[in-house]
């Protein structure tokens, strides 16, 4: 391909991928790391599934930690917090290949 209509191609590209962006940008949800307020954008049985895998008290431990504790001068996990949020984040994942499971397109 002769080097004008490769670089006609490329900017089609990305033209193409910022109309992508930008349509997300314009229909996307609000950024938040809070657990609460994104369960409540999920689908019922979604909802459900995690909500029995989260308790209360673990939903806002996680909220914080992907706060709060981030920033200098939040509080810091210990070793068994830090073990309790991946053994969340575990529960998490497979709550969500039991509800949905297309989401994992096969990975195991």
């Amino acid at each position: 391909m002769p080097p004008d209509d490769r670089a006609r191609q490329l900017g089609r590209s990305w033209a193409a991928a910022a109309d992508r962006q930008l349509e997300l940008a314009t229909t996307a949800f609000e950024y938040t790391h809070n657990i609460d307020r994104l369960l409540t954008r999920q689908p019922d049985h979604i909802r459900d599934a995690l909500g029995a895998v989260l308790p209360v008290r673990l939903r806002q431990e996680l909220t914080d930690g992907a706060t709060v504790a981030r920033y200098p001068g939040g509080p810091s996990y210990t070793k068994e917090e830090s073990q309790l949020a991946v053994d969340a984040a575990g529960a998490v994942r497979r709550a969500l290949r039991n509800a949905k499971p297309d989401l994992f397109g096969g990975i195991t």
